[in-house]
């Protein structure tokens, strides 16, 4: 991540200046790019399935807001609150990862995140927006 032309990520409004945004790899940036964080971090619970469920929605509502809105950080940042989300219930759970995908239960929170973390990432709409920052941005 690229935080040279502003001296605090933490603070620095990544949607009113999203030349600045990074994309990163797996999770990364999920507690610094504001005000993505304050947005979405509420947002996260994967405690159980109901909640998982709950949460796992929203989030992808709001990456959806964001494709519409033409607000690629926001929809990156949405995207990798649901990969946290799966991550990190599966970690919750202490299952391993392949028995979680194999049981693909409604009932498992990782699933629930997993099959919208998905569906994220092969958003049209998504790859058009990714591809035109890395080419715009780096």
């Amino acid at each position: 991540m690229d935080f040279s032309n502003h001296n605090d990520p933490d603070t620095f409004n990544f949607r009113e200046h999203p030349e600045h945004y990074r994309i990163g790899k797996g999770e990364e940036g999920v507690f610094r790019f504001e005000p993505y964080r304050t947005e979405l971090l509420p947002l996260l619970n994967y405690q159980n399935a109901a909640s998982a469920a709950d949460s796992a929605k929203i989030l992808f509502a709001k990456f959806l807001n964001y494709l519409d809105a033409d607000d690629f950080p926001g929809a990156d940042m949405a995207r990798k609150y649901l990969q946290m989300g799966f991550s990190r219930s599966l970690r919750h759970a202490s299952i391993n990862f392949t028995d979680k995908l194999e049981q693909n239960s409604a009932q498992d929170p990782s699933a629930i995140f997993y099959e919208l973390y998905q569906q994220a990432l092969k958003h049209p709409r998504y790859q058009s927006l990714r591809e035109k920052h890395e080419e715009n941005y780096g």
